[in-house]
């Protein structure tokens, strides 16, 4: 018999023990995709501290640990105006053979974050998880997110013609970059992406764009640049993989006059070198889905390894 209850920090170790058995079969996706990343270090600091603010329930059978949901709730205007709740990667874990755990987890929580207002719910999952994907589909989820990676090998591709410089930013493009980021933001906030920004009367400082951790390239043409990427050392939006060894691209926008000629596949590549001498052993990206010139760049030179889907509950509940 199975029993819904729920967690608390005295489950921790069986709540390790469960995600690091779901990362293991992740390497079906990318060889190795977790041999990095201390699994047991990085749930044990987030869980202590999460367990005793946010929800979450287990599924138990004979007191053991067999399937579990937990997230992050009460989160400010997530994707809307109501309060929302992100369930992670490392947030769930649903036995292969159980299509009806998801369910009976989700309709216990969901309840309880409905019952708070929080009522936009994202969660994140192996893109190689079909069951999981198809009972998303029947709950009312919907894609939203791709998290992708690769691994630091250049990619192939014909030269550049003549004209087009691909270089380090330097200080002295800072103008210009700003320019390029506000050209990206509105491009993300049109059809049909409609991704809307945090506002902020403030531009972002050099330090964003060139620092220790962050450097950025771009493709000058007539003195004028055009294309801009930047790469972030040890970082990630996917959080597990968030390590010394990972390089995160976080930002990449081509002026839609120059598209076609090859541009952000070069900037890709001056990532890869960027994160090669830094020691970089892979390189992740995340987009939304519904940006359709992204999905299909980023995905003919990157394999999917997270989608994070979406649930808008009536806001009338």
């Amino acid at each position: 018999m199975i029993e819904i209850k729920p967690l608390t920090p005295h489950h921790i170790s069986d709540i390790i023990h469960l995600v690091t058995e779901k990362c293991e079969k992740a390497n079906i996706i990318f060889p190795d995709l977790f041999t990095q990343i201390p699994i047991d270090t990085f749930l044990t600091s987030k869980l202590n501290d999460f367990l005793l603010r946010h929800s979450g329930y287990g599924a138990f059978q004979k007191d053991k640990l067999v399937a579990f949901l937990l997230g992050y709730s009460r989160l400010s205007q997530l994707k809307g105006q109501e309060q929302g709740s992100y369930i992670p990667l490392w947030g769930h874990y649903i036995p292969d053979l159980d299509d009806r755990m998801l369910f009976r987890l989700y309709r216990t929580l969901a309840q309880d974050w409905v019952s708070e207002g929080v009522l936009n719910h994202i969660i994140s999952y192996l893109p190689n998880n079909h069951s999981i994907q198809e009972q998303l589909y029947t709950l009312g989820f919907g894609l939203l997110v791709i998290d992708a990676i690769r691994s630091m090998e250049l990619i192939s591709t014909d030269p550049l013609k003549s004209g087009f410089l691909v270089r380090s930013m330097t200080a002295e493009d800072h103008h210009e970059i700003l320019q390029i980021e506000v050209n990206f933001c509105s491009y993300l906030q049109s059809s049909p992406t409609f991704l809307q920004s945090s506002p902020s009367d403030q531009s972002s400082p050099l330090s964003d764009f060139i620092s220790d951790i962050h450097q950025t390239f771009v493709v000058e043409y007539q003195g004028k640049i055009i294309a801009a990427i930047r790469g972030n050392l040890g970082n990630s939006n996917f959080d597990l993989l968030s390590h010394p060894q990972t390089i995160a691209i976080n930002f990449a926008f081509t002026n839609p006059e120059f598209r076609g000629y090859g541009l952000g596949t070069h900037l890709v590549n001056e990532i890869l070198k960027w994160g090669r001498a830094h020691q970089a052993t892979r390189c992740t990206v995340d987009f939304e889905s519904a940006n359709i010139i992204a999905n299909r760049f980023w995905l003919t030179h990157f394999t999917p390894i997270a989608y994070s889907a979406i649930r808008k509950i009536d806001s009338r509940f």
